[in-house]
């Protein structure tokens, strides 16, 4: 079955739902056998490698001036970051130069547990080395901020580009 523009936005929608997803994101699943296993749930008419080209590309770029502000604020603080990713979307980010803008990074598919899970937090922070409370913590989901304060953390949720330096200032970061 081919799917359109339609069907695609909503695959972009709920493909987060799957839990092939899951597995895949923390590391327990191939980027193979996901893209198998996504192909064959929503019956793409796509091969594994044209998927797998189209999925990585799913990561587009870093928003306008994000780039420039972590750059900023690495001249003033350590900077890590936690993410709910796969292998094949952190490799875009290298490519895209986004791995180099952190000093650490904390991922999915490396620790094998997810955010919001409290033990993703804890392993942070105990890697890092710092208190909880010292720690400021930013995203787009308002589970990880829950979960972030939970676990001590300052947190902020940021839904846009331009609400980071808002959040950056609440924070008291700059």
């Amino acid at each position: 079955m081919t799917h359109g523009a339609h069907d695609l936005e909503f695959l972009r929608a709920h493909w987060w739902r799957l839990p092939e997803l899951d597995a895949l994101e923390r590391g327990a699943l191939s980027p193979e056998g996901f893209a198998d296993a996504f192909i064959g749930k929503w019956r793409l008419d796509l091969g594994r490698a044209e998927f797998l080209e189209a999925f990585k590309h799913w990561v587009v770029r870093p928003f306008d001036g994000v780039a420039d502000l972590l750059q900023v604020l690495a001249s003033r603080h350590r900077l890590a970051c936690l993410s709910n990713v796969n292998a094949l979307h952190w490799e875009r980010c290298r490519e895209l130069g986004v791995a180099d803008l952190f000093d650490a990074h904390y991922l999915s598919h490396d620790l094998g547990m997810r955010k919001p899970e409290a033990e993703i937090y804890a392993a942070v922070a105990a890697d890092l080395g710092v208190g909880r409370s010292d720690i400021v913590f930013f995203d787009d989901v308002p589970a990880n901020i829950d979960a972030a304060r939970d676990a001590g953390m300052k947190a902020e949720l940021v839904t846009s580009p331009g609400a980071i330096a808002e959040a950056l200032a609440r924070a008291g970061v700059c």
